[in-house]
């Protein structure tokens, strides 16, 4: 906690560090500090200073930083977008600390599992390095190799960003609405299957199966019997990455691969469901042919049938200008932190639906009408669910990537086609008679435990044992509130008791007597106001640190 709390002093964030109480232990150095901000704070804007303490603490908080990034529907504009330009980079690991992991996951020399081997990495980052080797069958491959002891560094930051969440829920009641736990303990979730490559192996091997290599798309092939928790070999990808493919393009199409980038993308996340959650420039791979690769499968996301189900019923609102029916499945996909009027939601929803869906394809802007619902949602105090949040933001990037291809180019003129398909998916045959199945199933059920549940009603009733549970939440702020009013008045109380008892004791001159005075009047007295003076510095420490 001091380490965090001198690098938020250094960056001039120290309000945060006051108001979270973590200035204790830094007494000594918080003057010095204090000095040397001042050219800090004249040359950055606190979103800056506040991405650099990041970057200063260490890659899981980059990591926590880039998963923020991703929560436009929480976080003010400036600060994703300071989040957004977070970098993991650290220096290498060397080659002997490469050999020694290799080594101990794969049980065998690395000159006997690999024919040629490059100590040299083609990528590094905090968690992990990649070295492309090649195989004693001539297959080239790229190893990914985790940084030795990075899981328990992840774990301890993982418990101080844990205790970090209570402090700012407890000391920032504003920010409750956050839900911070929710999303440490989601971080918490993301980076342990990023840091466990046999999960990532078979979100490769998932997406293998569900895509295959067409004549536009290639998805590389994972080595089962080289991976491991901490080493992952996969096929080399011998392309170059989309940014080369934007800034000189040379013998490649730019217009069919931001059509394929973007069919790709679509295809992923509303005909599987399953798409990857990361598509930024640096994992997109262009092969000959103009052929689109995605590497690095450590963050995929999901749709499940529930929430697709509700995308469909959204689609076919906002496609029938029905906003009624928009709001309610937006109500159904989003997590309630407060009352919501649903008149008020569908009011707004209609404002929308009312600027977007009057202008042609070509000229609606996916970021903005994101952007739009993201804030009108923030309003109502409603949640998306992360695995939306990082849809919504896989299109957003391959947009940027397919105008960065071609500026012509608007994803919503893709986007047709697969939403008519979900629109039409909701009146399939098939799927209307399995609801019809589940229904009656649902309905069967019901029937037969019926009596069983009116029978143990009626004995509750007959002895007596139903009653009302009632849980009012919001009230600790109140508790604590008259906790401190009665503490003093009691203490008032006291003070007001000892100062007329004093003066009794002085005026009728209560024995035993020193310099004429009554000693129990005059100790009643300096008491009297030693707790008041006490009472006076906790009321002025409290109102300070408020």
């Amino acid at each position: 906690m001091r380490d965090i709390a001198t690098v938020l002093v250094k960056y001039g964030l120290t309000d945060y560090v006051r108001v979270l109480r973590l200035d204790a232990g830094i007494s000594f150095a918080r003057d010095i500090l204090f000095k040397k901000k001042a050219a800090i704070l004249r040359r950055y804007t606190r979103w800056q200073r506040l991405r650099m303490a990041i970057e200063e603490l260490g890659p899981t908080y980059v990591k926590l930083g880039q998963l923020l990034s991703n929560r436009n529907d929480l976080l003010p504009v400036q600060l994703v977008r300071e989040l957004e330009l977070l970098q993991d980079g650290v220096p290498p690991i060397t080659a002997q600390a490469v050999r020694r992991v290799v080594e101990r996951e794969l049980g065998k020399r690395v000159e006997d599992v690999f024919l040629e081997f490059e100590w040299e990495p083609v990528a590094s980052a905090s968690i992990a390095q990649v070295h492309r080797a090649r195989l004693h069958n001539g297959q080239l491959v790229a190893v990914k190799v985790q940084r030795p002891n990075i899981e328990q560094v992840v774990e301890a930051d993982l418990v101080m960003l844990t205790q970090l969440a209570s402090l700012v829920e407890k000391y920032l009641p504003s920010t409750r609405f956050l839900a911070l736990n929710d999303i440490v303990a989601e971080f918490k979730t993301r980076i342990r299957i990023e840091m466990d490559f046999t999960r990532e192996l078979l979100y490769m091997e998932k997406f293998q199966n569900l895509f295959g290599d067409t004549k536009y798309t290639k998805v590389p092939r994972g080595y089962r019997e080289l991976t491991t928790r901490h080493v992952l070999t996969m096929q080399y990808i011998d392309g170059i990455p989309v940014t080369d493919v934007i800034d000189d393009g040379s013998g490649y199409n730019k217009k069919l691969l931001a059509l394929r980038g973007a069919r790709f993308v679509l295809e992923q996340v509303f005909v599987h469901g399953f798409f990857h959650a990361d598509p930024h420039p640096g994992n997109v791979m262009i092969l000959p042919g103009n052929v689109v690769c995605f590497v690095d499968y450590g963050m995929m996301g999901r749709i499940r049938p529930t929430e697709m189900e509700q995308l469909r019923a959204m689609f076919l609102g906002m496609t029938n200008r029905d906003a009624r029916s928009t709001a309610k499945a937006l109500l159904r996909l989003t997590k309630q932190l407060g009352h919501v009027s649903v008149n008020d939601l569908e009011a707004q929803v209609f404002d929308v639906l009312d600027e977007y869906l009057d202008l042609a394809l070509e000229d609606i802007d996916l970021a903005g009408l994101f952007s739009d619902l993201l804030s009108m949602l923030h309003s109502f105090q409603l949640v998306l669910p992360a695995n939306l949040i990082l849809m919504m933001k896989a299109l957003i990037s391959i947009q940027g990537i397919g105008v960065r291809l071609h500026p012509g180019f608007n994803l919503m003129q893709l986007f047709r086609p697969f939403a008519r398909r979900l629109v039409l998916a909701e009146y399939e045959p098939k799927r209307l008679a399995t609801e019809a199945y589940r229904t009656a199933t649902d309905f069967r059920k019901f029937a037969l435990d019926l009596p069983a549940d009116l029978d143990q009603i009626v004995e509750l009733v007959k002895h007596g044992n139903i009653g009302v549970k009632l849980r009012i939440q919001g009230l600790e702020r109140l508790r604590s509130t008259l906790e401190r009013v009665s503490f003093r008045l009691v203490q008032s109380a006291v003070i007001a008791a000892l100062i007329v008892g004093s003066s009794i004791m002085l005026g009728t001159s209560v024995p035993p007597l020193w310099n004429g005075m009554s000693l129990f009047g005059l100790i009643a007295l300096a008491l009297a106001a030693v707790i008041g003076m006490v009472s006076v510095v906790t009321i002025v420490i409290r109102a300070l640190r408020q």
